[in-house]
């Protein structure tokens, strides 16, 4: 559909623009606060199977919801630090800094499953050659 990649290149755009002119940061992170900590409280609930509905939600807001909101805050102070500290021209920094981290955390959480197994079959050829040499 053409709606929908014009509404996904206008939200690009935004984001793009929000890593690197000052202010605009700021007006999605006001804007984004209740998205996030909402999202996080539905992503939170939608794995806590088997429990009564009272206690997944409790815990959900409690887990979930504490989480993001101290994650998306704690990002907004530091951007709203480095604005204030470098008069707007350290965002540009601090956006590529933090997109390099989420980078690089996206890739850890499908590599390192990977990277288990692989050093678990490592484990078991080592301990099979051993296991082989003491009987010997």
């Amino acid at each position: 559909e053409p709606l929908v990649l014009v509404a996904l290149a206008a939200a690009t755009l935004v984001e793009i623009a929000a890593y690197y002119i000052p202010g605009v940061d700021h007006v999605l992170d006001v804007i984004g606060a209740p998205v996030a900590i909402t999202a996080g409280i539905i992503a939170a609930a939608g794995v806590m199977v088997g429990l009564p509905d009272w206690a997944r939600w409790f815990t959900a807001i409690a887990a979930g919801g504490v989480l993001t909101t101290t994650g998306h805050a704690l990002n907004a102070f530091g951007r709203a630090k480095t604005g204030i500290v470098s008069g707007g021209f350290g965002n540009p920094v601090y956006s590529t800094a933090e997109l390099g981290a989420s980078v690089l955390l996206a890739a850890l959480a499908f590599l390192l499953p990977f990277l288990a197994i692989v050093a678990l079959l490592v484990i078991v050829a080592v301990a099979l050659q051993r296991w082989r040499r003491r009987r010997v």
